[in-house]
């Protein structure tokens, strides 16, 4: 009888920790979810924001269009999953900040500065999602440095990159070393 009440006790206890696990596996598989729904518009957005600069800094009416949809799509990701990554406060100010930009126009460098304001707080957002949202919190070290690299790091390898065309578009455009060279080479 003391036996059955031992393997009774462990069978109970055995069962108790697979059901926490399945729990808690469960809760990360959720956090991933709405990790990656919200990481998906949130890359929208840094690319809609990012073609906007570019227009502004040449001079050319951003696609407010497309930067509405993205703005659109965002709200609706935090209205979904907002709560879940804390991301509400994040985005609202982001938001804001974005808003201001698209009232005040701004061109040419004052474009340039003020646009990649936004951009490094959408990336900062990805990169809270991404910490939240589980997606780069991984024990396989190839999974977390290839979410890392997804999630934090090509963002601004490609807006950086954008930004560097920018740049030398002003510079090719005003009195600035790249003019100076591009006048040399037209020689």
């Amino acid at each position: 009888m003391l036996l059955i009440a031992v393997l009774a006790g462990l069978y109970s206890l055995s069962t108790a920790q697979l059901w926490t696990s399945a729990d808690a596996e469960t809760a990360v598989v959720a956090a991933e979810r709405h990790g990656l729904h919200y990481l998906q518009w949130t890359t929208r957005l840094i690319d809609a924001l990012t073609q906007a600069r570019s227009a502004a800094v040449r001079g050319e009416a951003p696609d407010l269009g497309a930067l509405n949809s993205a703005l659109v799509a965002m709200n609706e990701a935090d209205s979904s999953d907002g709560d879940t990554l804390r991301t509400k406060q994040r985005w609202a100010d982001l938001r804001t900040a974005i808003n201001a930009v698209m009232l005040d126009r701004p061109v040419g460098r004052e474009a340039s500065r003020r646009y990649g304001d936004v951009i490094t707080l959408a990336i900062q957002l990805a990169g809270k999602v991404g910490s939240t949202g589980r997606l780069v919190v991984d024990p396989d070290l190839y999974r977390h440095y290839l979410a890392d690299a997804v999630v934090l790091r090509l963002p601004v390898v490609l807006t950086d990159a954008n930004l560097a065309a920018d740049l030398l578009y002003l510079d090719g455009h005003s009195s600035g070393p790249a003019a100076a060279r591009l006048r040399w080479r037209s020689r």
